[in-house]
């Protein structure tokens, strides 16, 4: 049988683990981020560096589509 006690400790564990994996994972995110950030910085400075707008593709599709 198991107590309120027993079931808090369960989610409260849980919870934590979630925001952990969540903390690492935007981590991650931001890292990959700024280390694209930093290499279009470089080949806009190479001259290297082709950008047709500052829309994402996707929206230069949807444009095209409509």
């Amino acid at each position: 049988m198991t107590t309120w006690a027993d079931t808090l400790h369960e989610v409260l564990y849980g919870t934590t683990s979630f925001y952990v994996v969540v903390a690492f994972t935007e981590l991650g995110a931001d890292l990959i981020r700024m280390r694209t950030r930093e290499g279009m910085a470089i080949a806009k400075a190479k001259g290297k560096l082709k950008v047709s707008s500052g829309l994402p593709t996707i929206c230069i599709i949807w444009r095209r589509i409509s």
